[in-house]
């Protein structure tokens, strides 16, 4: 089950501007259309057409960050018809549209781990960020926990965050960062009220942005936060895999590029 399934991610990462559909992915696979989406989604979490749509807005990150391609260029690249179409989802998933998405702040504030690119933002950079946005939410609680490496993992600046979302794409809800840690006491404060996942990136401490040098947990949740109530969470960070998405946040964006819905969460 899980060759087939690293075999059709493999053909995703790789054909992801093409027509890709269940059942050209099922076939790769040698299964059925039936199987396959079962067998995906209990080795990845997520259904066939999530992961497929998850690498191409971290593809369309990428190219808005570090070309100056037009957005309908970027569009045609990536695998979507209609500009239109990838703005709207885009924007949702995200939480800023694309051309806000090429703010410098953005690329500064950025964490991402991939097989071609690995880094964590500036944490100070990151904190005086944070500061700023001073987003007040009316009824809130608290998580606290434990942040784990790998024993052969050392030293790690971590950053812990919450989303959404099962597949951490927009910028986080709440965060905490850790500096040159083997093991941590979470404790996030003042986290808004609903139903989060939590996804964590670390960096060995003595590491360069090779993506060797990069931990993961897997996202976990759901965690339901309560109004003064305290929820507890554990996280194992781990070496990526073949099967691990892509994932590209920006850390504490402008209040401007915050979507509303995350405000109101």
């Amino acid at each position: 089950m899980l060759e087939a399934v690293e075999k059709a991610i493999g053909v995703m990462r790789k054909h992801y501007a093409e027509p890709l559909t269940l059942g050209t992915l099922a076939n790769e696979a040698a299964y059925s259309k039936f199987h396959f989406a079962r067998a995906f989604r209990g080795v990845t979490g997520i259904a066939p057409g999530h992961y497929l749509s998850a690498v191409r807005i971290f593809e369309a990150k990428k190219r808005l960050l570090n070309t100056t391609s037009s957005v309908s260029d970027i569009v045609s690249e990536i695998g979507y018809s209609s500009v239109g179409s990838f703005t709207t989802r885009f924007t949702r998933k995200v939480g800023a549209a694309p051309s806000q998405y090429r703010s410098p702040e953005v690329k500064q504030l950025l964490a991402c781990v991939s097989r071609e690119l690995a880094q964590l933002p500036d944490f100070e950079v990151a904190r005086r960020a944070k500061q700023s946005q001073q987003i007040v939410f009316e009824e809130t609680g608290s998580i606290i926990g434990t942040v784990l490496l790998p024993e052969n993992g050392g030293a790690a600046d971590i950053l812990v965050g919450l989303f959404d979302s099962a597949v951490p794409q927009a910028n986080p809800i709440e965060c905490q960062v850790f500096v040159d840690s083997k093991r941590t006491h979470l404790h996030l404060a003042r986290v808004p009220v609903g139903r989060w996942t939590a996804f964590a990136v670390a960096q060995r401490s003595s590491g360069t942005n090779n993506s060797g040098d990069f931990m993961v947990t897997d996202p976990t949740g759901p965690i339901d936060v309560v109004p003064g109530g305290i929820a507890q969470l554990s996280l194992r960070l781990r070496w990526p895999t073949r099967i691990d998405l892509p994932v590209a946040m920006t850390v504490a964006c402008p209040l401007s590029l915050v979507s509303t819905t995350q405000i109101r969460a």
